[in-house]
């Protein structure tokens, strides 16, 4: 007997093996699992992983490598922004607080044309700190105070931190000469510097103006609240005080003359405590007025370090 269209004989059935538990089962004969292995996921991401630390350390020694005030001020103001001082009035009534301002770390450093030649900032080392306390200073013998015949008295002593890596005679000694020089502000403001020497100081002689050398740390705290970010001078209550790292640097755009930039900033300083204000350069090619912030910049001035024949 035929069987019904459409129908088929079947097979025996056949027992259908279940695998035991944490058993995988082979993969059918030509399969394979698609992507990428485990091990090969892994290590790819640890290629890209140590390819980013590269990346990041190599920037980070270039922007170290690349700022050459790292050294000098950790958070400079740009020249731009640089605080002004309020403005001063004369000693006789009420002292002044007067400050250069801040610098950016970066003018101090970079070359400057002065006369059409290009000369590199000097770099001698200059500490930091020194011992925080100030000394009064003796005349060296060969120095010489010429003290003006009339004028409004200003009695003048000079001191010096320990430890600031200058010689504090030669300080005494370009202080005194820049003061009592025919082109200084006795001829100019017709003032009479008087030199009050250290013993006169302990007798208790009045003093009106102390001219200091301090280190960048501790000129900082003796300007405060006058901001001068280890860079530049002031004159505060009385005192001026000259920071060390200019006085042993000066600024490029001084083209190496390191004695006319220390006449400039000890008359400039000592302008604050007569009641001058800060000036700017009024044309390119003149000198500098001396109550113009050289140390941040000429402005299109020649540098200039005295109040007589100056371009004010």
């Amino acid at each position: 007997m035929r069987a019904p269209e459409g129908a088929r004989h079947s097979a025996p059935l056949r027992a259908h093996r279940v695998p035991p538990p944490g058993e995988h089962r082979r993969p059918a004969s030509g399969a394979r699992h698609s992507g990428p292995s485990r091990k090969v996921r892994l290590r790819r991401t640890l290629a890209v992983t140590l390819l980013l630390f590269m990346v990041i350390v190599t920037t980070v020694e270039l922007i170290r490598g690349g700022d050459p005030s790292s050294t000098q001020a950790a958070a400079a103001v740009p020249a731009s922004s640089a605080p002004q001082a309020p403005s001063p009035v004369p000693t006789s009534t009420t002292p002044t607080n007067a400050a250069e301002g801040v610098p950016a770390a970066a003018s101090l450093q970079a070359t400057s044309s002065v006369a059409g030649t290009a000369t590199p900032s000097p770099t001698p080392s200059v500490p930091v700190s020194g011992s925080g306390a100030i000394t009064l200073i003796e005349l060296p013998n060969d120095a010489t105070w010429s003290e003006a015949a009339s004028g409004r008295l200003v009695r003048v002593a000079i001191g010096a931190e320990g430890g600031t890596g200058a010689d504090s005679a030669e300080f005494a000694r370009t202080v005194a000469a820049t003061l009592t020089d025919a082109r200084g502000w006795q001829e100019r403001d017709g003032v009479r510097f008087r030199f009050v020497t250290p013993a006169q100081e302990a007798r208790g002689d009045r003093v009106d103006l102390t001219v200091v050398l301090a280190s960048p740390t501790f000129t900082d705290q003796l300007c405060a609240p006058l901001e001068t970010g280890g860079e530049v001078s002031c004159h505060n209550n009385g005192r001026v005080v000259i920071n060390a790292r200019r006085w042993l640097t000066a600024v490029p755009w001084f083209g190496g003359d390191i004695e006319l930039y220390r006449h400039y900033v000890v008359n400039h300083e000592v302008g604050h405590s007569l009641g001058h204000g800060h000036l700017e350069c009024r044309g390119n090619g003149q000198r500098s007025p001396i109550m113009a912030q050289q140390s941040l910049g000429l402005g299109g001035c020649l540098p200039w370090g005295w109040p007589v024949g100056d371009g004010s």
